[in-house]
């Protein structure tokens, strides 16, 4: 037994994980807490010997296939729902046990595949013989039935209804996300000199009936080409997480409690002002010490720049990040709603770090600034990020010379009046 599947052992036991279905690529446990874990495996499918997104029999395993999968469908699912809006069933990851905690649901329409294709390629070519390999296709959404026996039946929406399944309201639904899912990928690979052929994505309902985006999107469930020739998976998995960075997150935006999201805010304002792909969590230096372990010595590994942590009061968070990671640290003093809590205790908290572990530290509730730094850091290394911080700055530049005009017209008096009416509007 590998040191993983020890790990991954061990977390299924202290979580009371219980075993639900031994899927082809993952296998889903039921979690007291009423989600479900996905532990994700090395196997992949294909047709006929051959791997293929379209296959629905496992052929073999690959080791590592299965931390490559949850990788790259988590930074996916990380820009659908920030990009698009697209809601996921997305809790949680920890990649050193190649698990996603995830909102139980409902499959829709019992296990519906949605299968949407740029480009006539593969299975699509058997159905329909007069069509040429390589013709283009239009917002083409087929949906098919997952039964491995039947060899996942494609029927018309029609067809789907009337099994009684799923509803129109939810078909309809599920199809216009497949849509935008596509062309929103489709944009995005192109930036990393990939053209998107197909792609293949499933939903559930949720128990309050929110449809929600599930399973995964990973190189097994699409097909890729580059220069008119098929990418390989490992290929498709390393423009995704390794050209650049232009999909996975840079920076992590942490916290211990939901209060510090308004104040946090100002620091992915920022993020998103310079086109930086981040990603928000809660993560509790007292409640969650091992999460906060977990994120901390992942972060590297996934090709995070910077990890902006805001904490209030005692303030550990951000120190016991920089402890186990090489990635920078910069801490956000928060006030807290604690007695006479004006942030100094975060503060001194935060910047008195002991020699050899710093925590780049801005002032209090001032996450902006940590978004700004979190950018510097990045752009030291990045053109594209150093031209817009360089922008930014002028522009600093130009508002203080537009105040100082206006300032000299009006005069002081007058000046003042004015920017205390706009403070109480």
């Amino acid at each position: 037994m590998t040191e993983k599947q020890k790990r991954t052992n061990d977390i299924l036991l202290q979580r009371g994980a219980k075993l639900e279905y031994k899927g082809k690529s993952k296998d889903v446990y039921a979690l007291p807490n009423g989600n479900v874990l996905l532990v994700f495996g090395d196997g992949f499918t294909g047709t006929d010997g051959k791997e293929d997104p379209g296959g629905n029999t496992n052929i073999g395993t690959k080791v590592g296939l299965g931390a490559k999968n949850l990788e790259v469908s988590t930074a996916l699912y990380a820009l659908i729902e920030k990009e698009l809006g697209i809601p996921t069933h997305n809790v949680r990851v920890d990649f050193d046990s190649n698990m996603l905690e995830a909102t139980r649901v409902q499959t829709l329409g019992g296990g519906l595949e949605f299968i949407s294709r740029n480009i006539a390629w593969g299975s699509y070519l058997k159905r329909y013989p007069n069509t040429k390999q390589g013709t283009p296709l239009t917002d083409f959404v087929e949906v098919s039935v997952k039964d491995d026996e039947a060899g996942d039946p494609f029927f018309t929406r029609a067809q789907h209804i009337k099994k009684g399944f799923v509803s129109a309201k939810d078909f309809d639904k599920a199809t216009e996300y497949t849509k935008q899912i596509t062309k929103f990928l489709t944009k995005v690979f192109a930036d990393v000199g990939m053209e998107l052929v197909d792609i293949k994505v499933e939903f559930g309902k949720d128990s309050k009936g929110k449809l929600l985006l599930i399973d995964e999107i990973s190189p097994g469930s699409m097909r890729v080409l580059s220069q008119g020739k098929e990418l390989s998976k490992d290929e498709i998995y390393k423009r995704i997480m390794n050209k650049g960075g232009q999909m996975q997150p840079q920076v992590l935006v942490v916290m211990g409690s939901d209060s510090d999201l308004a104040t946090m805010n100002g620091a992915t304002q920022m993020l998103d002002k310079f086109d930086i792909k981040y990603q928000v969590d809660f993560v509790s230096a007292h409640r969650t010490p091992e999460k906060v372990s977990a994120v901390a010595k992942g972060a590297a590994a996934r090709g995070i720049y910077a990890i902006i942590a805001g904490a209030g009061g005692a303030a550990h968070l951000p120190g016991m990040l920089a402890a186990e990671t090489t990635v920078a640290v910069i801490g956000v003093p928060v006030v807290s709603g604690s007695l006479f809590s004006d942030g100094t205790d975060a503060l001194l908290s935060i910047v008195q770090m002991p020699g050899g572990v710093p925590v780049a530290t801005v002032g209090i509730n001032r996450s902006e600034n940590a978004g700004i730094l979190a950018a510097q850091i990045i752009g030291a290394s990045n053109p594209t990020v150093r031209k817009k911080l360089e922008a930014y700055k002028k522009d600093l530049g130009k508002t203080v010379h537009q105040k100082s005009e206006t300032l000299r017209q009006i005069g002081h008096k007058e000046y003042l009046k004015q920017r205390e009416k706009k403070k109480n509007a």
